[in-house]
């Protein structure tokens, strides 16, 4: 009989974001067959309501779940700020049931976030995170952040992937007498660095003027369209707002050149994604970013808030369609080699693996976990 896995997270269709994307990657990949996995889905895009109702639904599925089945293993997708916090009742009732919790952590500001909060804050969070027999984190940089306030922890890299398309689905780069498209995907919000590229528009349309702009997003979509009215850049952008989860390949398609000028990231799906259908990439510097960019090998880095370098990066990019073609292709290379979903889903099934096979061991029920004090001086 296979392992029943009980997986919590994102909803991988009604949420656009990374962990919907590794989530509905997990779902469709071998190790579905190879364990039995049920997800359930505490986070959904919409309404305060629909939230309440998506994570109150999905506590009382998980309950249940704990009482009648034989879970071999809880497996909770963890992002950033107060992800931690939001998916703790899912934490400590795993552990109340004496059940084996591999915890994935994929927000790049975890370590920042855990240094933000106040004494007992920082306590809880240690608490909760140590409830995990073993941590998954998307980057060596993530990895060392935690052990930082978590010494001694089982924390693992596994990085991101995505479901490779094939050659003949990518779109050829643009000729001359076509526009070059750039691409922002990813949320709208300030430490994405989505008014970072606003502000560099003017400087990329005085350079490179048939230049044209896809800014997809949610979140501060009204703050970004204001923003455009202010700089009067409106009449350059082709579309400005979310796009939905299933049409993300052809937006990509459709692209030139990939933007996301990010402040903090653990390892950003969408850029795995615009590397996998070939396009350059114009990012920063953060989380496990420079693991799978090399500046001016298939992409450039700039410095988070550089707009004058941002536009500098972009506009080089928007007058050479070769190194465009160059770098794209570079990007298709690694992709295939070392982030297809293949190798992701090898590693995940081997730590799966090694900690279902270790439930059959007794756990030790909750009172007996072991957490440092609030005061323990290692851990601030």
């Amino acid at each position: 009989m296979k392992p029943y896995v009980l997986m919590v997270g994102s909803h991988a269709q009604r949420v656009i974001g990374g962990i919907a994307t590794m989530i509905q990657t997990i779902l469709t990949s071998p190790v579905a067959e190879q364990f039995e996995i049920e997800h359930i889905a505490s986070v959904v895009d919409g309404t305060k309501g629909q939230k309440l109702w998506a994570v109150t639904n999905a506590l009382g599925r998980y309950l249940m779940r704990l009482v009648t089945r034989r879970v071999s293993l809880v497996y909770i997708h963890v992002g950033g700020d107060k992800s931690v916090y939001r998916k703790s009742a899912f934490i400590l009732l795993g552990k109340l049931f004496g059940r084996r919790l591999l915890l994935h952590c994929h927000g790049g500001n975890m370590a920042r976030y855990y240094h933000s909060r106040s004494a007992l804050g920082r306590w809880y969070l240690r608490f909760v995170l140590r409830m995990g027999d073993r941590v998954l984190v998307v980057s060596g940089a993530m990895q060392e952040g935690l052990q930082r306030f978590l010494p001694g922890a089982d924390v693992h890299v596994l990085p991101n992937a995505v479901n490779v398309p094939a050659l003949s689905e990518v779109s050829p780069p643009s000729t001359a007498r076509e526009p070059v498209r750039v691409l922002y995907l990813g949320h709208f919000l300030r430490l994405k660095g989505i008014y970072d590229l606003v502000e560099a528009i003017p400087r990329i349309k005085a350079g490179a003027s048939d230049t044209k702009f896809l800014l997809c997003g949610l979140h501060e979509v009204k703050q970004v369209r204001d923003l455009c009215q202010r700089t009067g850049v409106m009449p350059w952008v082709e579309h400005l707002g979310p796009v939905p989860f299933e049409e993300r390949w052809a937006v990509l398609r459709r692209a030139d050149i990939f933007v996301l000028p990010s402040y903090e990231e653990g390892l950003p799906v969408t850029v795995l994604e615009a590397m996998a259908v070939g396009l350059p990439i114009v990012t920063t510097p953060v989380g496990g970013i420079p693991k799978v960019i090399q500046d001016g090998v298939n992409g450039f880095l700039i410095q988070p808030g550089d707009i004058e370098g941002l536009a500098a990066c972009v506009l080089r990019l928007a007058k050479d369609p070769a190194l465009r073609h160059q770098m794209g292709e570079t990007n298709r290379a690694r992709m295939a080699e070392e982030f297809g979903a293949a190798p992701f889903a090898e590693r995940l099934a081997d730590h799966l693996q090694g900690l279902t096979e270790s439930s059959l061991v007794r756990v030790a029920p909750l009172k007996k976990v072991i957490s440092p004090s609030p005061m323990d001086p290692r851990c601030e």
